[in-house]
């Protein structure tokens, strides 16, 4: 008789699953190794692999975020007493759940309107940080807001500096890059009245594979010939879409644009006529 056969008859017959279904364990080869050992359950019938991996266990198959995700969603509601749902993020993970939607920890604290806007003016005309202004992007991405609000922001923004081009102040306007100031210098020069963004229109334009609302104001307005003119070198960002968006929602209005072309005519005439004048 073969040692497996020895085993076998020493062991067979005297050990049954573990999970209480009454099935004998079928005793093979490989359980005569210490390192294996006997089996305490049928395969497929081990009760901690059941609870731990079963299908009854909502997070089975699912990774360790998925798994945390659908645990905790629609759980947690802000303590300040608002009433919103907390949005569970990666990251709550490894950091933990917070019991407060950013910025409504102060509503617990007391903080008057007056306080707030105390606090306000303190922050107005400070820099923010590289990563504040990360956080502040992301925050707000995806987010639309409506006309009015787009429009007022756009009216506050007249006579600020451009963060591209080379602006210079001309006839107490501040135009944003040489390219404007040729434009209105030729205009001078011809004799033709001009005003430097007189109005923004309403547009809804799409960019980046989304609908947004916004305004559009063109850079030059001629009275004497109700034409607009746009001034441009360089498309940026959502430009070129707002310039088109423009023409097709108020085909009423004539509008050209000035491109390097047309600045190095004019910028040819002025030479031409400042030359002229010396002599």
């Amino acid at each position: 008789m073969t040692r497996f056969e020895l085993f076998k008859q020493e062991h067979q017959g005297k050990h049954f699953c573990a999970c209480g279904c009454g099935q004998e364990i079928i005793i093979k080869r490989k359980m005569m190794f210490s390192s294996y050992g006997i089996s305490k359950c049928i395969p497929g019938h081990n009760i901690i692999r059941q609870k731990r991996f079963g299908a009854a266990n909502p997070n089975y198959g699912k990774g360790k975020w998925e798994g945390f995700l659908s645990e905790h969603h629609g759980k947690h509601i802000c303590q300040c007493g608002c009433g919103e749902m907390i949005i569970i993020r990666k990251h709550h993970t490894s950091m933990g759940i917070p019991k407060f939607i950013n910025g409504h920890y102060s509503r617990i604290r007391g903080c008057s309107i007056e306080t707030r806007k105390k606090l306000s003016e303190a922050q107005r005309g400070k820099r923010h940080s590289i990563v504040s202004c990360q956080k502040m992007s992301r925050s707000r991405k995806g987010r639309r807001f409506p006309a009015e609000h787009c429009q007022n922001i756009s009216h506050a923004l007249i006579g600020r500096d451009a963060s591209h081009g080379k602006g210079c102040w001309y006839k107490g306007i501040w135009l944003r890059s040489s390219w404007e100031l040729i434009f209105a210098q030729y205009q001078d020069m011809m004799g033709i009245e001009w005003q430097y963004e007189p109005e923004a229109f309403p547009i809804t334009y799409f960019h980046d594979d989304k609908q947004r609302e916004g305004t559009y104001r063109p850079d030059f307005y001629l009275p004497k010939e109700d034409i607009y003119y746009e001034v441009k070198g360089y498309w940026r960002g959502d430009g070129k879409a707002k310039f088109y968006a423009f023409i097709a929602q108020h085909p009423n209005l004539k509008i050209k644009l000035v491109k390097k072309a047309e600045i190095d005519v004019m910028r040819l005439a002025l030479k031409q006529h400042e030359l002229a004048a010396v002599s």
